[in-house]
């Protein structure tokens, strides 16, 4: 899975590995997927989020002090 994530091709990531990056847990992810928090697409029985949605989030988040993450009401 790791390799997969550094290829540069791949315009997706998977939940698991959105939430390696924000330090959340999958369920966490798809809860703010399913409640369209987060853009994504489930394909079969996985989420994938692509990664201009994930640039997205990082760009709102680069402004914000202490925990980023924290301070966005819908990652409560």
């Amino acid at each position: 899975m790791g390799r997969e994530f550094e290829d540069p091709r791949r315009k997706v990531v998977s939940a698991s590995e959105f939430g390696k990056m924000f330090g959340m847990s999958k369920d966490k992810v798809s809860n703010l997927l399913r409640a369209k928090h987060v853009k994504g697409m489930k394909i079969g029985r996985v989420w994938m989020i692509p990664k201009s949605e994930v640039t997205r989030i990082m760009e709102e988040l680069e402004g914000l002090p202490c925990s980023p993450v924290k301070e966005m009401p819908y990652f409560q």
